[in-house]
């Protein structure tokens, strides 16, 4: 195994018996090629993404943990700072982000985007400094993208840490009720995830646990965003993408909250009785899911907001 990253890229395009004309072409330049062999240029996360696809492996993932990574004590903070936003431990991600902020290992590329990301968590959830949070998550996507700005968000490619930032940009769009932005950012993670990971050319080597996840509570947050807007035809679309996404991919992750938003969009369409099949739907998985006070709270909320519910139950 050799210990560089542009040296595994040159055996494994000689293992494909490619030329470097070969391998770049749709890609990058030659030139550009020749100098991520050399290790004289990082390549981006574009770049990597259509190489993993030509080569069939993942070099994303294989590249951001061995290569940018590279020290044993920078993957141990960068797993300690996921692990805090994970857990809310927001004490602790403070005592971290002094920490790292004065690292060198945290001064360029990936690292220095997971330092942007916990800073701005931590503003978004302690704080609550908007306007400062989508700034340090835009500083924290181009220090893997430079070229990125939100509005060409949807024409690039992002690691799972820049797709996180861009949700968290919707978040803040959200609390600061720029509601068009928020569905903007939304459509884009939509599309991105449609395009470069969807693809066939993607399927198969990338790994889609987390974009799984991100896919299906994008469309949940679109639905739920519709549905407070009164668009409630667009609301059921979404929500019922994400049912089917759900169902197809074996995800019982927000299904109770799905057919939920489900029966809500249907009653305000006043489609009484389909409301009442997902509503007993919503009650039936939220108990097997082990939350059985969210039933009872839903049947609560039923009763003094959606009577015709409970009336339709009780027949």
């Amino acid at each position: 195994m050799e210990s560089n990253f542009g040296s595994i890229l040159k055996q494994l395009r000689k293992k494909y018996n490619l030329t470097q004309k070969e391998l770049s072409e749709g890609i990058c330049s030659v030139k550009q090629l020749i100098r991520i062999e050399h290790n004289d240029s990082e390549p981006s996360i574009y770049v990597l993404h259509r190489l993993s696809s030509k080569l069939n492996i993942d070099l994303n993932e294989y590249y951001k943990k061995i290569y940018n990574n590279n020290i044993i004590e920078a993957i141990e903070y960068s797993d300690q700072i996921i692990n805090c936003i994970g857990a809310l431990n927001f004490e602790k991600l403070y005592s971290l982000i002094k920490i790292v902020e004065k690292h060198s290992l945290f001064r360029s590329g990936q690292n220095l985007a997971l330092l942007y990301y916990a800073k701005a968590a931590y503003e978004f959830h302690t704080n609550k400094r908007y306007d400062m949070v989508i700034e340090l998550c835009q500083q924290g996507i181009q220090a893997e993208t430079p070229s990125f700005k939100i509005q060409n968000t949807k024409q690039n490619i992002y690691s799972n840490l820049g797709y996180s930032m861009l949700n968290l940009i919707s978040c803040c769009y959200r609390e600061l009720n720029e509601e068009i932005k928020c569905i903007n950012i939304l459509l884009y993670i939509l599309d991105t995830i449609d395009k470069f990971y969807f693809s066939e050319s993607y399927q198969s080597y990338n790994s889609m646990t987390y974009t799984n996840k991100l896919y299906q509570a994008t469309l949940f947050q679109l639905g739920k965003l519709y549905y407070y807007k009164n668009d409630y035809n667009t609301a059921f679309s979404y929500i019922n993408k994400g049912i089917d996404f759900s169902f197809k991919n074996n995800m019982t992750r927000l299904l109770p909250e799905l057919f939920e938003m489900k029966y809500l969009t249907l009653y305000r369409l006043e489609r009484y009785n389909e409301a009442l099949v997902e509503y007993r739907c919503a009650k039936h998985l939220y108990k097997n899911a082990g939350f059985p006070q969210f039933a009872v709270d839903m049947e609560n909320t039923a009763r003094n907001k959606f009577p015709k519910i409970i009336e339709l139950d009780n027949l």
